[in-house]
């Protein structure tokens, strides 16, 4: 017990220290049609902080602490952790490897709709989950497009793979599907784009193309391909590094590669644009797709010589033993029983070589703008006094009338009755609020600002009962 608490006690103190620094923090809230999987995969990312055991994770659904919820098996009402994350790449420019990740994760039902609008509020940035099979569902397009108004930014996680891969015998099949799958959201993104310009009065032919921040492409590292009940998950860049060192190209020139129409001829050792007689695939289904459909077929198969050697290739961290008392009982049972002993195996497999918590946690840090980033791009949208403030704060007072226009509306306003004195303290007030806000200040002496995200009315009688 005393383990625990020390442990609890220091994680509490590295998040109090991380608060203060506003560039190591990460708002986001999780999104999704029902029953994506927003709640399992948010048990993963729990459990990389050994707040549940890793074997729970998927099965307790953690961030559904009602009863109803649980009971259901659907989440009603928004919950909130904070997690931490220590970013292992090498990087420069990040002076502090320790990130505050406060995650919202969001219902995906309908008639909560309401608690989507607020943690899209109160966020940064978004995880937006789509099921591979299902695809692009109606509360997916709902959440994506409450996402675009809040101004928040996004990645994409495509879940339940392991659903595709049953579903699909062949990977290019798979791939297909994934493909029409972000076909489906950069549209939906695009179309959300013309509307607001349509609506706008600031139409202009020059602004005809959509935010590049609002496409998802696998190459800028914002989609993610996971398995959120099974724990794995995995990105094109997580390959591009493993294929780098294999086959001796630039990690920038397979990280382009490995998505879109390109094509790898194994014996010229080459990438081509076009596909030849002998190579009809492009990268991601012949170098990514295929190696996770050969894992898959061998452990079927029972075939655990041929699966040391993928492991060992593939320098995944499973000893020998391990492969042998997971393969031992394979083929005994009934078929159910041998069933579930291979999906175990493969699961194994693949979690701990494509970790997800790891591809969703570095894809949050590196995507995902800070408080402040986001705030200067939000808050003029949110709150529209705010639009066109510069930084310093003489050009954010001269948003303001003017005393003499003050005056003069006063006069007019018979109702309004604050003295000169009164109202000059009024607008310093402001001011610091406003650049409080947009500095995302976290100073001891820094104004703060509620939000009321639901109100009910009551009669005057129940006041008393509450």
């Amino acid at each position: 017990k005393k383990s625990i608490y020390k442990k609890m006690s220091e994680y509490i103190d590295i998040i109090k220290k991380n608060n203060k620094n506003t560039k190591n923090i990460r708002n986001i809230c999780i999104i999704a049609h029902v029953d994506h999987g927003k709640t399992t995969l948010t048990d993963y990312l729990i459990s990389s902080n050994g707040i549940i055991s890793s074997n729970l994770a998927g099965e307790v659904r953690f961030m559904d602490f009602r009863e109803d919820e649980q009971e259901k098996g659907i989440t009603m009402k928004s919950a909130n952790i904070t997690l931490l994350y220590e970013y292992e790449k090498e990087n420069t420019e990040m002076e502090e490897k320790k990130f505050v990740i406060n995650l919202i994760d969001s219902p995906g039902h309908v008639d909560f709709s309401s608690e989507v609008s607020t943690a899209a509020r109160l966020t940064d940035g978004a995880v937006v989950i789509v099921d591979a099979v299902e695809g692009v569902r109606t509360q997916t397009k709902s959440v994506l497009y409450q996402a675009y108004k809040e101004r928040i930014k996004p990645c994409l996680v495509i879940n339940k793979l392991d659903k595709l891969f049953e579903k699909h015998q062949y990977p290019y099949d798979a791939y297909e599907q994934i493909r029409n799958i972000l076909e489906q959201v950069n549209v939906l993104m695009a179309n959300f784009y013309q509307k607001e310009l349509i609506e706008s009065d600031e139409h202009d032919d020059k602004m005809t193309v959509v935010d590049s921040e609002s496409y998802f492409s696998p190459n800028k590292g914002n989609v993610i391909f996971a398995s959120g009940y099974h724990g794995w998950g995995f990105r094109i860049q997580d390959f591009a590094d493993m294929y780098a060192k294999k086959y001796g190209m630039a990690n920038n020139v397979l990280n382009q590669a490995l998505w879109g129409l390109y094509y790898y001829d194994p014996s010229k050792k080459t990438i081509k644009k076009k596909p030849s007689a002998k190579v009809t695939e492009p990268m991601f289904v012949t170098m990514i797709l295929n190696n996770l459909y050969k894992v898959r077929s061998v452990i079927e198969e029972g075939d655990t010589k041929m699966l040391k050697k993928i492991v060992k290739a593939m320098d995944i961290a499973i000893s020998e033993r391990e492969i042998d008392y997971a393969m031992k009982n394979i083929f005994k049972g009934s078929l159910d029983e041998q069933q579930k002993v291979k999906n175990a195996c493969i699961n194994m497999v693949y979690s701990r070589w494509l970790s997800l918590s790891k591809a969703i946690l570095e894809t949050v840090v590196e995507h995902l703008p800070d408080p402040a980033t986001a705030q200067r791009k939000r808050l003029p949208h949110l709150i529209p006094e705010l639009q066109g403030i510069k930084k310093n704060e003489q050009e954010i007072s001269s948003m303001f009338m003017n005393e003499d226009e003050e005056d003069e509306n006063d006069e007019k306003d018979q109702k309004v009755k604050l003295n000169r004195k009164q109202r000059v303290e009024m607008r310093k007030i402001q001011r610091q609020i406003k650049k409080n806000l947009i500095q995302a200040d976290t100073s001891s002496d820094a104004n703060v600002m509620i939000f009321v995200s639901k109100m009910i009315r009551l009669e005057k009688n129940d006041h008393q009962s509450v």
